[in-house]
């Protein structure tokens, strides 16, 4: 008959375990092929992040006092006078009384200073009936004033795909990264 080793408690596996793991030095790499690994240190941008004001989230952008007195018994309708889409570069300005489709990360145009969310609205193209009215800066990501340098990632964050890289126009984004690193366990 063999000898059964003895049974260990979790934690004394879980300690056998991570006492076998070991630190790796950093390593650099750019932000984006560091895909797995995680941050030795923060990646900080040295510009504001974002540049502009924009939209937090899909609706429609809107001078708030516009939309006083919008409820679901006595909903609010304006004319929608374009759309603004993530990436646009143009800001165009729009009126009071008016309103323009956005998406999220859109730049919120001149003259808005909200975004009622396409869940308070009847999501329409030509004219949106709003049911909520919206107070100023609301789902409004702050430009230059409001987004100040600083951390994009964390030490210990893991870049993720789901978690898309910034850069700024530098090239800022490349930092240490601790690659993961396997060592022998003794079999005791």
């Amino acid at each position: 008959m063999v000898d059964d080793p003895p049974m260990r408690s979790v934690d004394e596996h879980l300690a056998k375990v991570l006492g076998g793991i070991g630190t790796v030095a950093p390593i650099e790499l750019p932000l984006l092929e560091a895909q797995g690994l995680l941050l030795a240190e923060n990646i900080v941008t040295r510009v504001p992040l974002p540049g502009f004001d924009n939209s937090a989230m899909d609706g429609y952008a809107v001078r708030a006092v516009d939309t006083r007195g919008a409820s679901e018994q006595h909903p609010l309708e304006l004319p929608v006078v374009g759309d603004v889409v993530a990436g646009t570069k143009s800001r165009n300005g729009m009126g009071p009384g008016l309103a323009m489709r956005i998406m999220t990360g859109a730049p919120v145009p001149a003259g808005a200073d909200a975004v009622i969310p396409l869940e308070k609205t009847d999501r329409g193209l030509a004219r949106v009936r709003i049911t909520e009215p919206a107070h100023s800066g609301d789902s409004v990501r702050r430009g230059p004033a409001g987004g100040l340098p600083g951390p994009l990632f964390r030490g210990g964050d893991r870049p993720a795909a789901d978690r898309p890289a910034r850069r700024d126009r530098t090239g800022a984004g490349a930092g240490p990264a601790a690659s993961p690193r396997r060592r022998d366990l003794d079999r005791q």
